[in-house]
């Protein structure tokens, strides 16, 4: 399979259309588990540029000024407006930018980056949505939580948040709340079935699912028998795994988690007597601010990873892509480039990033942009 980048989302859009057409015949749902994604044969490729930049807000039923309802990750049925123009992101403040980004909604986000998040690290954000730079925090400084008072100042037609409590605090307040849950794979899929359906662009969210699939299955095709490789995602700073998502990533990109046996676990904790033990070939740790430090250190000298130079940092756009983050296509592809370089010889993960970048964030970043977020370089 020989993919161009732009050429994966028009490929996608033929997909989504088959898709359409084979449920509509059939009356069931295509399986879209990684798995079989990835083992899908890929559409036929496709001129360039099919996908554009989504319209904000299409109208429902002709009524701008009406609303719908959506019934969010919890079960509960919100009834939200047809026309959403201001929106609040919770404290998980990247992972849902990088979320409404996908729908060109970014500019609608009317809370900043709260002040936990380097500014130097998430440099990218402040080009994604300039607003967010000194736009005022909603993080209720007692609890760390989302701050109701906060949040009804800023007049939001949407709240997304991410934990049932913070839901309830902040729809007792008569606020809109969209609760958004990252549990797993299949959880990651629906956070687009829903924010498609809030931002009444269903469309918008089939094809982004449909580039996901195309380019798990261009993946998969490129590394067909290849014998696994052992990963780690880290964090050498806390020595722990950091994320359940990176089991997902991992896998998705052919190799074979140390960690795979705790997927459930929202934190590994390893010492160094368990890094000896699970030894990987490959080391992803999530911060490019942690290489010195490993590569110096004693303690980690007789790791393999670490004697064959093959300790990576993530890349790190609106988020660090390690964890959960609309850009995992691109993680996954990068991933994939580290682990078997030779099946992937060809691929330019400068115009693969560039190309993601402008058509689902309609951001065109300069090359070495792209270049300092695929290094994880920070400002």
């Amino acid at each position: 399979m020989s993919i161009k980048p732009r050429k994966i989302v028009a490929a996608a859009l033929v997909l989504v259309l088959a898709l359409s057409l084979l449920a509509a015949c059939s009356g069931g749902t295509a399986d879209t588990t990684p798995e079989t994604a990835a083992n899908t044969e890929t559409a036929a490729s496709a001129e360039p540029g099919a996908s554009t930049a989504p319209e904000s807000n299409p109208d429902t039923d002709g009524d701008p000024s009406g609303t719908h309802t959506v019934v969010d990750s919890f079960g509960h049925e919100v009834e939200v407006p047809n026309t959403i123009e201001r929106i609040i992101l919770p404290s998980s403040f990247p992972v849902f930018l990088s979320f409404v980004s996908v729908f060109g909604m970014q500019d609608q986000v009317v809370n900043g980056l709260p002040a936990s998040f380097s500014r130097e690290v998430y440099w990218a954000d402040m080009i994604i949505a300039p607003q967010v730079d000194a736009a005022p925090t909603v993080a209720d400084s007692s609890s760390g939580g989302m701050s109701a008072e906060l949040c009804m100042e800023l007049d939001p037609d949407v709240i997304f948040v991410s934990d049932e409590d913070t839901y309830t605090a902040l729809s007792e307040k008569g606020l809109t709340v969209i609760g958004i849950e990252l549990t797993d794979y299949e959880a990651f899929r629906n956070i687009y079935t829903i924010m498609g359906e809030v931002f009444n662009m269903q469309d918008r969210a089939s094809e982004y699912l449909a580039y996901l699939d195309e380019m798990l299955a261009f993946i998969s095709e490129r590394i067909e028998g290849v014998e696994k490789t052992d990963v780690l995602y880290f964090d050498y700073a806390r020595m722990l795994r950091p994320n359940t998502v990176a089991e997902w990533w991992i896998s998705a990109a052919g190799g074979a988690s140390v960690t795979a046996d705790q997927a459930d676990v929202s934190q590994v904790i390893m010492d160094v007597e368990a890094l000896y033990a699970a030894d990987p070939d490959v080391i992803i740790d999530m911060l490019h601010s942690n290489m010195d430090a490993i590569y110096s250190d004693p303690e980690w000298a007789s790791l393999t990873a670490v004697q064959n130079g093959r300790v990576y940092n993530t890349p790190v756009g609106c988020h660090l892509m390690g964890n959960w983050t609309s850009e995992q296509p691109i993680m996954i592809l990068w991933t994939a480039s580290k682990l078997y370089p030779e099946q992937f010889a060809d691929v330019d993960l400068v115009e693969y990033f560039g190309d993601f970048y402008s058509t689902w964030f309609g951001v065109d970043f300069t090359e070495q942009q792209i270049n300092d977020i695929i290094n994880g370089f920070a400002a």
